[in-house]
Formats: structure tokens, C-alpha cells, sequence
């Protein structure tokens, strides 16, 4: 034999012994590749479940900023509502001749006030549903 064949012939014998009887039985290579096996597993599990995670917050994220968007232009669209309604009396007032303070303290009329009212609804549920999506 050359020099390379004995080399191998001499490490399959040394490999052939320690599986048979040396360091480690073949029961505990086969537990071993078994525990092996189910930590890939659950490796693979978690990082699937790390990805299903990571689209949900994103879309949760999306959602967040959408509801924010209607939650900032609610407010606009209220305060810009409460200034035309200001003017409105002021107007109303200087065509009664009466200071617009003086109306103020009038009470408005029942239309208004409930639109008034359905607007601030609005705004609070809005605020709710934005507030339940930031706890999730």
C-alpha cells in the first residue's frame, strides 16, 4: 500500500472504532441528531413566526398612521367647523346689533348643538379606536 492509501485505511479503522465502542454509542448519535433535528425545527418555527409578526406590525403600523391621518383631519375639519360657527355669530350678532360677546352666552340653536355634539361623538370614538389599536 502507498503512504495515502494507509492514512485512509488507518482513519476508517479509527472512525469505525469509536462508532462501535469508542467516545459515543450509537444511541446517543441518534439522540443526538434527533435533538439536532428538533431544534432546527423550532428554529425554523420561530423565525417563521418572527416573519408572520413582523408583517402584522407592519400592517398594524399602517393602520396606526391611517387612523391618525383621519384622527388630524377630524380635528381640522373641527376647529375649521368652531371658527365658522364663531363667525357666524359674530355675524348674527352685528345684524341683531348686539356685541358678538353678548350672544355667546345665548343658547344656540338646537341644530347646531346636536351637530356640534355628533362631531365631538365622532372624535372621541375615533380617539378610542386609535387608543384600543396603539394597546394591541
Amino acid at each position: 500500500m502507498t503512504g495515502m492509501g494507509r492514512t485512509r485505511s488507518l482513519l476508517g479503522g479509527v472512525a469505525l472504532s469509536l462508532a462501535l465502542g469508542g467516545c459515543a454509542s450509537i444511541g446517543s448519535y441518534h439522540e443526538a441528531r434527533k435533538e439536532a433535528e428538533d431544534a432546527r425545527q423550532a428554529y425554523e418555527q420561530e423565525a417563521r413566526r418572527s416573519r408572520e409578526l413582523t408583517v402584522q406590525t407592519t400592517k398594524l403600523r399602517e393602520q396606526v398612521d391611517l387612523l391618525e391621518i383621519a384622527l388630524r383631519k377630524a380635528r381640522e375639519d373641527l376647529e375649521r367647523r368652531e371658527r365658522e360657527d364663531l363667525e357666524a355669530r359674530a355675524t348674527l350678532a352685528a345684524l341683531k346689533g348686539r356685541p358678538a360677546q353678548a350672544d355667546q352666552g345665548a343658547t344656540p340653536t338646537k341644530p347646531a348643538v346636536t351637530a356640534a355634539d355628533a362631531r365631538k361623538a365622532r372624535l372621541k370614538d375615533l380617539l378610542k379606536e386609535l387608543q384600543t389599536l396603539l394597546d394591541q
